[in-house]
């Protein structure tokens, strides 16, 4: 995913898009929508999402996955700390995910893993994603619209993305649910993000 080295970040303790807890918009979105079956949380970090989205219901399996094996070693403990046993995370990376998972998920919940994979694989996400989802499946995803630039003035990790790239890069193969700047955001990303809810085609 790109050319950063997510282990070495984590080594380092260089995380700065772990805030301490789970996403806000996520939060939102579950005090006003069920989330139930098979989940899977690609990019989940040390999973405080993972952990939120199983803390709201025995009726919700979650499977978190990243590409770092000591952010999925943070993400276990935590797991095991709140004793919740329908979630659990595995080293995995999002594009070779699917061949061991195809048509598994009822969702798909993702926050900062979109933006931290190379532009040019954006394609590939949706094709991910698309054969992670049982027909009908739901991904729900907050996108970066406009991340603040980096000090090193490298151009991302975080990457942007526009609404009519997005639109152009689902078109067809989703059908688009809600989409909505959150009114809540971590400090420093009010009205940078974007929540959007598609429904894989039943194809």
């Amino acid at each position: 995913m790109g050319n950063t080295d997510w282990e070495q970040c984590y080594i380092e303790g260089d995380t700065p898009w772990d805030q301490g807890s789970p996403s806000p918009v996520l939060v939102e979105y579950l005090d006003a929508n069920s989330v139930t079956g098979r989940v899977v949380a690609p990019g989940c970090g040390s999973g405080h999402d993972v952990a939120e989205i199983a803390r709201r219901s025995d009726l919700v399996s979650v499977l978190g996955m990243d590409i770092s094996p000591s952010a999925v070693g943070l993400a276990n403990t935590r797991l095991g700390l709140e004793a919740l046993a329908n979630a659990s995370c595995e080293h995995a990376d999002l594009f070779d995910l699917q061949q061991h998972y195809n048509g598994q998920f009822d969702w798909v919940c993702e926050h900062t893993c979109f933006c931290a994979i190379d532009p040019t694989r954006r394609s590939d996400y949706v094709n991910a994603v698309h054969q992670l989802l049982k027909p009908g499946g739901k991904l729900l995803a907050v996108f970066y619209l406009s991340p603040k630039q980096r000090e090193d003035g490298v151009a991302g990790p975080p990457f942007g993305c526009s609404i009519e790239e997005l639109d152009a890069l689902f078109d067809g193969r989703f059908v688009l649910e809600e989409s909505r700047v959150p009114e809540v955001a971590f400090p420093g990303r009010e009205g940078r993000e974007l929540l959007r809810v598609f429904r894989r085609n039943p194809e």
